[in-house]
């Protein structure tokens, strides 16, 4: 299976974004935290999803994290995403996934917990927490 954005998808396949969100600072601990991105496979081949996070701040600027999953069928793949915090009080996050097929659920959230730290214990921040159902249909790229 071929992993890119230039893809020939059928007509299910969405892309799908957060749309920016506030980093909720006032929760974080020692200003440092993560993003956890997690992708369930319910379906029965291998999926390749493209992932871009985009960190803004409120001077305009912005920065990308870009990365390509493989999750085989039947599996789920977490991971971490370091945020910093130091000042840059304010900042935005938009969560994009790209190629999501039916039976591929997404899930995003911030936690309170640095990256590295892994999934035993998770404490995510409410108002930054994303599900599949509350993903939203992206309609512009965010360039970087």
């Amino acid at each position: 299976m071929q992993c890119n954005r230039d893809y020939n998808c059928d007509p299910c396949c969405l892309d799908l974004t957060t749309g920016p969100f506030f980093i909720d600072t006032a929760i974080f601990k020692n200003e440092t935290g993560s993003l956890i991105v997690s992708i369930q496979n319910e379906t029965n081949v291998e999926q390749c999803i493209d992932l871009k996070v985009v960190q803004y701040t409120f001077a305009g600027n912005r920065s990308c994290i870009t990365k390509q999953i493989r999750i085989p069928d039947g599996m789920t793949n977490n991971f971490e995403v370091p945020i910093n915090l130091m000042g840059m009080m304010g900042n935005q996050l938009a969560v994009q996934y790209f190629n999501i097929r039916p039976g591929v659920y997404c899930y995003t959230a911030l936690r309170t917990e640095a990256a590295g730290s892994g999934f035993v214990e998770v404490t995510p921040i409410a108002s930054c927490t994303f599900s599949h159902e509350k993903l939203i249909k992206l309609v512009t790229d965010q360039l970087c």
